[in-house]
């Protein structure tokens, strides 16, 4: 607990630096400006894509409510819920909330940052994506074809492998000749996969579960950690193994149009500023605990946990995928080189 309350802290001071930093072309009136809160009420709009996980949409509600808390009721936020958000932010909302694949859309390098074996782990993900290091690295793309910039990531959840069998996954021979069950289409996954020589079924998650340890042709499989607690539920299996592999994070985004801050004065940002390392502490914390609550699950009925080496996966995921005709001209690799080292 000790460990998670020093990176929430961390996460706290990288947003606010980060997105204090977030125009250079307001920093000498930045430093020069006084922080007192205007006398007239504003209100900002929010484009909200629907289906957003519980937790996400708790960290919002929380960003909202401290917004204007520290505002003292002078920032509002007006939540419109939709499908098509990069719509929505063509239309003149002010902040969008939505999924690393909706922003991806508009601007190919999201995909990045989803992209198989590339971060090792929560705290990896989370200083790497709400850095100073970050915003910097990304600002012309981002801007030239979104027009907005983020004002934080939230960590949604990530997939493990399990096996019931002898095999523990956390090295990448292990992978040839295995068969390995996935949730949902995964294209880039797939492709890293059958590189490695294993052979993927994608099946439903509540038939994988329903049939971990009883059928041999379902005895490694993806699974969500929040799922891992589902199993307790079933039939119990004797022992298994867990490689906390973080191959598929889930990431969702708040996004500032750059209209809209343009528009801002020095204290608008600021509390923007503020409440957003707040929520993004707020966010983490609920998927972090039941993330951990799933995992003691798991070790109480058998599961023992194993780590995989995270270079030689990550370096073997991106061989197989620049190599590839299908995904090899999906994004800049330099900045997908540059974007993993940070945090590290």
């Amino acid at each position: 607990m000790k460990s998670f309350k020093k990176y929430v802290v961390l996460i706290l001071c990288c947003i606010f630096t980060a997105s204090c930093a977030a125009d250079p072309t307001d920093t000498d009136k930045q430093e020069n400006a006084e922080i007192d809160t205007p006398p007239e009420q504003i209100i900002l709009t929010a484009a909200v894509q629907n289906g957003l996980s519980d937790a996400s949409m708790q960290g919002f509600e929380y960003f909202i409510e401290k917004v204007e808390a520290i505002s003292n009721g002078y920032i509002k936020i007006e939540i419109t819920q939709g499908n098509d958000i990069l719509e929505m932010l063509d239309k003149g909302y002010d902040i969008a909330f939505a999924s690393n694949a909706e922003f991806a859309r508009a601007n190919g390098d999201f995909l990045i940052y989803s992209s198989p074996f590339y971060f090792t782990d929560y705290n990896h993900l989370t200083m790497t994506l709400n850095s100073q290091q970050f915003y910097s690295a990304m600002r012309n793309t981002n801007i030239s074809l979104l027009n907005s910039m983020p004002l934080g990531a939230f960590y949604d959840g990530n997939n493990y492998i399990i096996s019931s069998r002898e095999e523990m996954y956390d090295t990448i021979d292990q992978y040839n000749g295995r068969l390995i069950n996935i949730i949902g289409e995964q294209p880039i996954f797939e492709n890293v996969l059958d590189d490695l020589g294993a052979d993927i079924k994608d099946r439903s998650i509540d038939y994988m579960l329903s049939n971990f340890g009883k059928n041999r042709n379902i005895s490694a499989m993806e699974c969500s950690i929040d799922l891992l607690g589902d199993i307790t539920k079933r039939e119990k299996v004797e022992s298994f193994h867990i490689c906390k592999s973080f191959h598929s994070a889930r990431i969702n985004w708040i996004m500032l149009s750059q209209p809209t801050r343009e528009k801002l004065s020095e204290y608008e940002i600021a509390v923007l500023t503020e409440a957003m390392a707040y929520a993004v502490a707020k966010n983490d914390s609920i998927v972090i605990s039941n993330e951990q609550k799933s995992l003691e699950l798991a070790e109480e009925m058998g599961g023992v946990m194993t780590a995989p080496n995270y270079n030689e996966f990550f370096e073997a995921a991106a061989e197989s995928i620049q190599n590839s005709d299908k995904f090899s001209g999906l994004w800049d690799w330099q900045l997908y080189n540059e974007v993993r080292r940070m945090a590290l």
